[in-house]
């Protein structure tokens, strides 16, 4: 079970709905416009007009309520993970040998992620687990290089797996 899949099967055991904290499909699309268009100070003032208010009377009232509902939204992020490393630069010390600097690292782990990325619903569509030759004509002439599947190097590493092996090629950062 996905992480996703673990916070709806919680979700629908706790009775809340597909919108979480929020009353309906509209007011989840009234929250999103706002958390990625407009400002606090701004979210806060249109929440207090008496259109919006009084008419539209979304379950939040103002800023601080309306920012609740946003941080209830369940979220199962890879954590963080932090360590110092000790790092030797290019400088001698006093004792003729190279300068050591203490570095805080921060960092996730990378199979936890790849396991997020496969596991979000929102890219099931939109990720390729195997190469694929694309065509822009009908005849197979004109080759579409415009994905990291379509290219020739995804095609030689498969290749050299075998037949029961799969290649994600992946870019993390």
């Amino acid at each position: 079970m996905t992480g996703f899949e673990r916070v709806a099967r919680e979700q629908q055991d706790s009775g809340v709905g597909p919108w979480g904290e929020f009353e309906d499909e509209d007011e989840w699309e009234l929250a999103q416009f706002l958390i990625k268009t407009v400002g606090q100070v701004q979210t806060d003032k249109f929440l207090k007009l008496p259109i919006i208010s009084e008419q539209a009377q979304p379950s939040y009232k103002n800023v601080n309520s309306f920012l609740q509902k946003i941080d209830a939204i369940p979220t199962q992020p890879t954590p963080w993970i932090h360590q110092v490393v000790s790092v030797a630069g290019d400088q001698l010390d006093d004792n003729d040998e190279l300068m050591v600097e203490e570095l805080e690292l921060w960092r996730r782990d990378p199979v936890e992620c790849v396991r997020e990325l496969i596991g979000n619903p929102m890219f099931r569509d939109h990720l390729s687990y195997m190469p694929e030759l694309a065509y822009r004509d009908q005849e197979g002439k004109v080759r579409i290089f415009d994905e990291m599947w379509t290219g020739d190097w995804w095609w030689k590493i498969q290749a050299s797996l075998g037949c029961f092996c799969c290649n994600i090629g992946l870019f993390h950062s």
